[in-house]
């Protein structure tokens, strides 16, 4: 009797000590997990005000971008953009303003993707729209369209923030916004 007793014991404190050792990776895997994104750079920028990422932000030179992309990848960068195509929900075909261009044109300067991860995307980025996007660069990126540009892909943005410069939703129904 006193050995059923026993094994009956040990029965329990193994399902006990397994149940212990679960808990202990799952409160690792969370703390991995929370300083991970307590000190990925895209993370840290979102919690930035505008000014202080604004002054992180540089003006890159297109065509050495493109040229040299792992030189750029993770620099800060402002650019003034027209939505030009939504690829999917998370990825949009974008250009810069051509010399000469005005808000009225159809930009056709400098090609670029964004990469939108904003959580939520509030307001939505729509084709056609101008706005200035606050990023990341994040090297060369393709995608599969009808006129993609460069055969090793175009120059690609991590965005981190949208300035919508008083933009009204189709509907109307809102007061201007800005991000």
């Amino acid at each position: 009797m006193a050995k059923r007793n026993v094994k009956g014991n040990s029965d329990k404190d193994a399902g006990m000590n397994k149940a212990m050792m679960i808990g202990a990776v799952v409160i690792a895997v969370l703390i991995i997990v929370l300083l991970i994104m307590f000190f990925n750079p895209v993370s840290r920028a979102k919690r930035m005000d505008i000014s202080e990422l604004d002054s992180k932000c540089q003006t890159i030179d297109y065509d050495a971008y493109i040229s040299a992309p792992e030189e750029y990848k993770g620099e800060y960068v402002k650019l003034r953009v027209q939505i030009y195509q939504k690829v999917n929900d998370r990825l949009f075909n974008v250009y810069t303003a051509a010399e000469g261009e005005t808000d009225d044109d159809s930009w056709m300067g400098e090609h670029y993707l964004l990469n939108d991860d904003r959580h939520p995307q509030d307001p939505e980025l729509e084709e056609g729209l101008i706005v200035t996007v606050y990023g990341r660069c994040a090297g060369l990126q393709k995608m599969t369209a009808a006129e993609e540009g460069g055969a090793n892909g175009l120059p690609s943005i991590d965005v981190i923030l949208i300035d919508f410069e008083g933009y009204v939703p189709e509907d109307g129904s809102a007061e201007a916004l800005s991000e």
